[in-house]
């Protein structure tokens, strides 16, 4: 499931400060060229585990990498009616942890 988030509409960094502030905030990077930033997310009642992904594309106007809307979806989906039933509060988590991180960004 795609989250059409403004926060993070165009913000270009280079690989590196994406790196840093990703893997300060519990991220880790795909060997994607270019790369996708993912993080768990666990629901507690559920015990359900989703998987947080910010894709990113090469921007050669601003020489960096421009953030694309994340994704949320259940990790290990077998079945594509799976991401439809996300949790309120799974979204809520996803949309604070985005949110938060853009905040980072624009300011560094």
């Amino acid at each position: 499931m795609k989250l059409r988030m403004k926060a993070l509409a165009g913000v270009v960094k280079s690989t590196t400060d994406l790196d840093q502030m990703f893997g300060k905030q519990g991220f880790q990077r795909c060997h994607n060229q270019p790369p996708t930033y993912r993080a768990p997310l666990t629901d507690l009642c559920s015990g359900n585990v989703y998987r947080l992904s910010v894709p990113t594309k090469f921007s050669e106007v601003d020489e960096g990498l421009r953030l694309e809307e994340p994704i949320l979806e259940l990790k290990g989906e077998n079945y594509p009616s799976a991401s439809e039933h996300i949790p309120s509060e799974v979204l809520t988590a996803a949309h604070e942890k985005i949110e938060e991180l853009a905040s980072y960004l624009r300011h560094s």
